[in-house]
Parts: structure tokens; C-alpha cells; sequence
């Protein structure tokens, strides 16, 4: 085999292997953003239910005072119910849009993170071809480039280069 088929095969070897190692660090990448991804889905969800928790406690604060500050049993005044009424669906509001919100963003993240792992499955796949096409490429330019008959590379006893080289340090 001559040095120029040599030369474009470990071209294409490295080529290929360069290839496939880009494509695993994608695929690093992407199961790492999609972890992420999943963590703040999560952190999203805590956060939602708190919030709600948070909106629960102002709402039972707001009737304490409001149960204090009338000075009698506000339970029979029709006034006090019909504002305990209007706080309860005012609370009651608040916490179904505090709940969409958390579960909007769950999705969201969710999406993502599958978003994530389908490029991180579809990096492997790719390094996989890169690979797969490198050893086809250096199977065909050895077909095209070896003749039946050609000599490959000469055995260790046949050498026939230099003999007279000189040993010690390069001069530089």
C-alpha cells in the first residue's frame, strides 16, 4: 500500500473518530441540560405549593383580624359573610391560578427535559454513523486504490533504506 493510501486512511479514521467523540460529548451535554431540566421541573412544583401554601396562611391571618377587629361574633353578620365570601373566592382564585402556573411550568420543563434526551439519543445515534461511515469510506478507498497483485507494505527484512545513518544527537 502506498504512503498517499495510508495517508487518506487514517485521514478518514481520524476523521470518523473525531466525529464520533463530538457527537458524545453532545450527547453529554443534553442528558446533562435535560437533568437540569427535570431538577427545575421539580423546584417549579415545590415552588407552586408553597406559594399556595403561602396564599392559604395570608387568607386565614386576613379573617383572624378581621374576626378580631369586629368586637363581636362577625359569624352573624351578614356583612362580615359576604366579605369572608368574596376573600374565600378571591383565595380560592388565586390558588387555581398559582396551581396552573406551577403545572404550566412543570410542563414546560418536562417537554424540555424529553426535548433533551431525544437530541442526546439522537447525538449517540449520530457518532454511531460517523463511525460506521469512517470504516465504509476507508473499506472503499482501500478497494479502489488496492489492485490484486500490488505489493503492501514491505516486511521488516525486506528494507532496503538507508543503513549508514548516523546515531547521537540531531545537530539543529
Amino acid at each position: 500500500m502506498s504512503w498517499t493510501i495510508a495517508l487518506q486512511v487514517a485521514s478518514i479514521a481520524i476523521t470518523a473518530f473525531q466525529q464520533s467523540k463530538q457527537a458524545e460529548a453532545e450527547s453529554f451535554v443534553d442528558t446533562r441540560q435535560a437533568q437540569v431540566s427535570n431538577e427545575e421541573s421539580l423546584a417549579a412544583q415545590v415552588e407552586a405549593q408553597q406559594k399556595e401554601v403561602k396564599r392559604r396562611r395570608e387568607f386565614e391571618a386576613l379573617q383572624a383580624t378581621a374576626r378580631y377587629s369586629a368586637g363581636y361574633d362577625p359569624y352573624g353578620s351578614a356583612s362580615f359573610q359576604a366579605i369572608r365570601a368574596e376573600n374565600l373566592r378571591s383565595r380560592d382564585d388565586d390558588i387555581r391560578a398559582l396551581e396552573y402556573q406551577g403545572a404550566a411550568t412543570h410542563k414546560h420543563l418536562q417537554l424540555e427535559t424529553e426535548g433533551h434526551m431525544i437530541n442526546s439519543r439522537s447525538a449517540r445515534t449520530k457518532g454511531q454513523m460517523a463511525l460506521g461511515t469512517g470504516l465504509t469510506n476507508i473499506g472503499g478507498t482501500l478497494l479502489r486504490n488496492v489492485k490484486p497483485g500490488m505489493p503492501t507494505a514491505p516486511a521488516a527484512s525486506t528494507w532496503t533504506g538507508p543503513t549508514n545513518v548516523p546515531s547521537g544527537p540531531t545537530p539543529y
